[in-house]
C-alpha cells in the first residue's frame, strides 16, 4: 500500500493535505486508503489550488493599487521612526549619553 509511512514524499504530502484539508492524517488515510497515488495527487493539486487561489487573487489585487500599497509603506515608515527614535532616547538614558 503507497501509505507507508516510510516514504518521506508520502508522508510530506499527506501531511500537507491533511493541514490543508483539516482533516486528522487517519482520516486523510481512510479517505485515500483504496485510492492510488495519482488520484491522491490530484485531490491535494485540487485541494491546494481551492486554497491558495483566494490569497493569489489578493495578492494580484494588491500589486494593482499602487496608491494602496505606496500609503501602507509611508504609514509603517512614520509608525516604525516613531518607535525608533523612543528606542534611541531609551537607550542613550540608559548609556548615560542624555
Amino acid at each position: 500500500m503507497w501509505w507507508t509511512w516510510q516514504r518521506p514524499n508520502v508522508k510530506n504530502l499527506i501531511n500537507i493535505y491533511s493541514g490543508f484539508s483539516a482533516k486528522t492524517l487517519d482520516e486523510v488515510k481512510a479517505e485515500f486508503g483504496d485510492a492510488n497515488f495519482a488520484t491522491f495527487k490530484q485531490n491535494l493539486t485540487e485541494l491546494l489550488i481551492e486554497k491558495i487561489s483566494p490569497i493569489r487573487n489578493t495578492i494580484s489585487e494588491l500589486i494593482a493599487d499602487r496608491t494602496y500599497l505606496e500609503n501602507i509603506l509611508e504609514s509603517g515608515n512614520i509608525k516604525a521612526l516613531e518607535i525608533a527614535e523612543k528606542n534611541i532616547l531609551d537607550i542613550k538614558t540608559i548609556a548615560g549619553l542624555k
